[in-house]
């Protein structure tokens, strides 16, 4: 009788299996992660896009994730379709590569509980004028690069960093860098040829290489009273407080330079984008290191001396100064980086026999041709 009662208890468990399961409810995230227009892009954000509108709509509040290339934003397949962004009061922080790419978007409102633009956030988009709010203290980097159309941006006075290529390759009417600022990326204004003149706040403190490399029609830099760190001279060149470093040449000043005795580094791509407007530039006998790319689009020079005391000249320094005939070099041991970004095979090298510069002719074809006693 238990066997009887054992066999049936069994096979009513094995009827159980076999019968249709109650679906289990679907989940929120589930539901929005199907529906190819909707989602979610933190842990209490939401977002819904709008074909027929082209709106992209953000709800929530708190932290917006990151993205990158290989994972971007989930409504990346209407990046481009999209024309306005609602962003809600409650959102801190806008994520990594955001907005990337929505060159239809020519406004956003930003929450004043903002906090945090994330890089590359709005790097192309079709912006026409940014106002930052007051809970944001970095520009972070390429934030609005390549935003062409971006004529205005108002930073508020809370921001103490403009990181590398944050407004490059802009249209800004006006460069306007508020009291308060104390660092710059490289190239955090540059390409921007809508611009003649900037002001350097007296709380800058920090620069990171070239913040206005390629500015075309920039020709003064300015530093305000007050700061420490930075000077200008009376053609609108920044160094260091001691004038020991030459930092930024505007790019938009023509003719002939001289850099002055006194001046021992040229930075980083200090006199980049200058194109045929710099047109002969010597070199000062306190010279000892010229920096990488250094002249690099300098397309009008046609010879540059480096002095007795140079010491070191980095690589592609001269990249694209297509125009360059001929490189003097009167330290012997002077320690010349790769083939300095020199496209011209004709280019003339001058040196004394067994120098250094001898040996950097030799080894990328340049013609070499030795100097005599008097370094003529």
């Amino acid at each position: 009788m238990k066997r009887k009662l054992l066999s049936l208890l069994l096979a009513l468990a094995l009827l159980l299996t076999l019968l249709p399961q109650a679906a289990t409810p679907a989940r929120a995230e589930d539901k929005a992660g199907k529906d190819p227009y909707s989602g979610w892009c933190g842990d209490s954000l939401t977002w819904t896009f709008d074909p027929d509108t082209g709106t992209l709509t953000i709800e929530g509040s708190g932290d917006m994730a990151d993205y990158r290339y290989d994972s971007p934003a989930p409504w990346n397949d209407f990046m481009t379709d999209i024309q306005s962004l609602s962003l809600p009061e409650g959102l801190s922080s806008i994520g990594n590569q955001a907005f990337e790419g929505t060159w239809n978007l020519q406004s956003v409102s930003f929450p004043a509980n903002l906090t945090r633009i994330g890089s590359g956030a709005f790097h192309g988009a079709g912006l026409y004028s940014v106002v930052i709010p007051a809970g944001v203290t970095t520009i972070e980097s390429e934030t609005f690069f390549e935003c062409g159309s971006l004529r205005s941006a108002v930073i508020p006075d809370t921001v103490t960093y403009i990181d590398r290529n944050a407004f490059a390759l802009t249209s800004l009417d006006s460069i306007d860098i508020p009291e308060g600022v104390q660092g710059l990326g490289t190239m955090a204004f540059g390409c921007i040829d809508t611009v003649s003149s900037v002001t350097l706040p007296a709380s800058l403190s920090y620069i990171e290489a070239a913040p206005f490399c390629g500015c075309g029609s920039l020709e003064e830099i300015l530093v305000a009273p007050g700061n420490s760190d930075y000077s200008t001279d009376e053609y609108g060149v920044l160094y260091d407080a001691e004038k020991t470093v030459l930092i930024q040449y505007p790019n938009g000043r023509e003719g002939d330079f001289s850099v002055p005795e006194g001046v021992a580094y040229i930075g980083l791509r200090a006199f980049e984008g200058c194109n045929g407007r710099l047109t002969e530039l010597t070199l000062p006998e306190s010279l000892t290191w010229v920096g990488e790319r250094a002249f690099c689009g300098c397309s009008a020079l046609r010879t540059v001396v480096f002095p007795d005391q140079v010491s070191y000249v980095d690589e592609q320094t001269f990249l694209f100064s297509t125009g360059l005939e001929e490189l003097r070099f009167l330290n012997p041991s002077c320690e010349i980086i790769g083939n300095l970004g020199i496209g011209n095979v004709d280019l003339i090298v001058r040196g004394y026999s067994g120098s250094t510069a001898q040996h950097f002719a030799n080894q990328y074809g340049f013609r070499f041709l030795a100097l005599g006693s008097n370094g003529s």
